[in-house]
């Protein structure tokens, strides 16, 4: 009883390149498995998105757990250092439990 009250949460964190922008066979799969991982998840769930803008991003995907931080610029360059602050800051700030990248 005790051990399971000290098993810290489950917060994830993802982070991909690209999964609204374009169509494919990678972004397809990257989609069932957000979707799988939304019908499950009861908190929120943060979503780093490189090459994504909010745009992209159809009205039940804003309505889930997720909360999407979207990179998307027209220098790649500014894009890749936004994330990576971004996500600094996130990592630091909220110490998710695992980082799946993809």
């Amino acid at each position: 009883m005790i051990a399971s009250s000290l098993k810290p949460a489950f917060r994830p964190t993802f982070i991909f390149i690209e999964v609204f922008g374009c169509e494919g066979g990678i972004q397809s799969y990257i989609q069932d498995v957000l979707s799988a991982y939304g019908e499950l998840a009861s908190v929120p769930t943060d979503v780093f998105l490189l090459r994504d803008s909010l745009a992209n991003l159809s009205k039940p995907w804003m309505q889930g757990p997720f909360r999407f931080h979207c990179f998307k610029s027209e220098r790649p360059m500014l894009s890749r250092v936004r994330l990576t602050l971004a996500l600094a800051n996130h990592l630091i700030l909220n110490r998710p439990s695992h980082v799946f990248c993809g």
